[in-house]
């Protein structure tokens, strides 16, 4: 009588082939990662530069930045106003002012002495000579830095991944 041969994969043929596939699985994870990390700050650093630019144009309005960042939006449709410019999208505006927006802490600080209006459409409405945005990844898998600017619309970042809430902090550090 002759043996039948039996068909399938050999215990060792299996285990070769989860072998090169953990390999590779290896190799691939921590480019994804890294991957992920880099669009995770670049959409950090457009939202910072959306904020910059939102607020240059209410400077450009009433010869002072926002006081808070909810100044910088509103409910579409209605009259922009010194408490509620539209600039920004309200849904993006009440998550940064929640603190924090796709895992990374945003931190809104008005620098300088207050300015009041006395005349004009802002009259008694409160703002700032300046201000300071930052954000700062709650995990390194989030980002490897953290961002920062100022009414110059310049993106500053530190690699020791600090909160740096001062214009002279912020500006200090290297440019993106």
């Amino acid at each position: 009588m002759k043996k039948q041969r039996q068909r399938g994969f050999s215990l060792i043929e299996l285990l070769v082939v989860v072998t090169i596939i953990l390999i590779i699985a290896a190799i691939a994870i921590p480019n994804l990662l890294k991957a992920k990390g880099a669009a995770s700050e670049t959409s950090t650093v457009g939202t910072l530069k959306a904020v910059a630019t939102a607020n240059a144009v209410y400077s450009n309005q009433f010869n002072m930045y926002a006081a808070s960042l909810t100044a910088l939006g509103g409910t579409p449709g209605s009259t922009s106003t010194c408490q509620a410019f539209q600039s920004l999208d309200n849904n993006l505006v009440t998550s940064l002012s929640a603190g924090i927006f796709k895992g990374w802490t945003f931190t809104y600080t008005p620098t300088g002495s207050a300015i009041t209006q006395t005349t004009g459409p802002c009259a008694g409405t409160p703002g700032n000579p300046g201000f300071v945005i930052d954000a700062v990844p709650l995990n390194p898998a989030q980002g490897a830095r953290s961002f920062c600017t100022d009414e110059s619309n310049t993106i500053h970042y530190d690699a020791a991944l600090s909160a740096p809430t001062t214009e002279a902090t912020c500006e200090t550090l290297p440019t993106l």
